[in-house]
């Protein structure tokens, strides 16, 4: 079967080699290799840490202050990233971290119809939970100010 993910950066090596295990970065970092480094597709490692839903490095970088909103060169967030490959966990941190799951990208895909492409169904039910929540609130707020 063939790999989903994609081989052109090390990155991809280094999560598929030590999982979700912060101190890697931890060590990449502090022997000098910035946090915002990318790939020649502008993807950083926040993308390739959504891609294989290492949710503690997520959070590490989050912390370390990374854009959790930071785009490559197709205009895709983490969001997008998290929607297409099925990470569950890096979702809904992304979600409740205020990510925009809404945002299209250069495409002009948002992360809820990459959901639905890649039938990544668990994903997509829970951003269409989200969508539903604020949907009610909306109009509790509306409701209100009449």
């Amino acid at each position: 079967m063939q790999s989903i993910y994609p081989r052109s950066h090390y990155f991809v090596s280094i999560f598929r080699e030590y999982g979700d295990d912060p101190w890697i970065l931890y060590y990449l970092f502090s022997n000098g290799l910035p946090p915002e480094s990318e790939d020649e597709f502008d993807r950083g490692f926040i993308h390739y840490v959504v891609m294989f839903d290492c949710i503690n490095c997520l959070r590490y970088l989050h912390w370390l202050g990374v854009n959790i909103d930071s785009y490559d060169f197709n205009g895709e967030t983490p969001c997008h990233y998290a929607a297409r490959y099925g990470s569950i966990q890096c979702l809904m941190y992304l979600v409740e971290n205020r990510c925009g799951f809404r945002k299209p990208s250069l495409l002009g895909k948002s992360a809820m119809i990459l959901t639905r492409n890649y039938r990544n169904g668990l994903c997509y039910e829970y951003l269409n939970n989200v969508l539903d929540d604020q949907r009610e609130r909306k109009e509790k707020k509306n409701n209100l100010q009449k």
